[in-house]
């Protein structure tokens, strides 16, 4: 696989056959040539953009989108779902949307969208606190043992000393080889000292910080 970072939570895999698109803000429509299917988690501004809908209806890719996009293939948590031989399940979100595992060439590969553990706890009560761990952990319970090849997960210094905790337990969870931090705005540092961590057997962290940062994965 072929990995891109084309900015903020937004992601490109090239495999064998084809090339996915995750929560793109940024780079150019897909040839016709490149097979694309590309992923929206959720309709987010810093997530979603629209001219994605005009590359499907130029056939220039598939489009699977979590709830509240309403275009294309369209998903909630739990449903699964096959376009182009891509098999793709939707887990939940603790915000808006879905997060996806997408099973493509051999491949499978998480995208989180928004699912995080928004603990906010320097501003927050602990009746805030401990609603959203609880909601956090109930979808964390479908994910646990998925161990996918590449997995891409939110690490958001907005939330300061607890930034990673929730990517540490979702790379504790679900046993990624490949964890990808994202969703770190224009603090890098916050997605570098993540990777510095240490990581549960068998989960490898690297960093892409700049826009077309690409790395190739087994």
């Amino acid at each position: 696989m072929t990995i891109t970072y084309i900015g903020h939570s937004g992601f490109t895999v090239r495999t064998k056959g084809r090339l996915l698109v995750f929560d793109a803000l940024d780079g150019p429509a897909p040839a016709a040539s490149d097979r694309a299917i590309v992923f929206v988690s959720h309709a987010h501004r810093d997530h979603f953009r629209p001219d994605v809908l005009a590359w499907q209806a130029a056939g220039l890719c598939a489009l699977v989108t979590g709830e509240g996009v309403n275009a294309g293939l369209c998903l909630k948590r739990g449903d699964t779902a096959e376009t182009d031989g891509v098999r793709v399940r939707a887990f939940g979100s603790t915000d808006e949307g879905v997060s996806f595992l997408a099973e493509a060439d051999g491949a499978r590969i998480f995208h989180a969208g928004d699912f995080n553990f928004w603990s906010w706890r320097e501003e927050s009560t602990q009746a805030e606190i401990d609603e959203a761990e609880a909601l956090f952990e109930d979808m964390l319970a479908d994910m646990r043992g998925m161990r996918p090849d590449v997995a891409f997960f939110p690490v958001d210094p907005r939330m300061k000393t607890d930034c990673d905790e929730g990517a540490l337990r979702f790379a504790e969870a679900a046993r990624p080889r490949l964890l990808i931090p994202m969703h770190f705005w224009d603090r890098p540092e916050a997605a570098r000292r993540f990777a510095e961590r240490a990581m549960p057997a068998g989960v490898t962290a690297r960093v892409l910080t700049e826009k077309g940062d690409t790395i190739e994965w087994p």
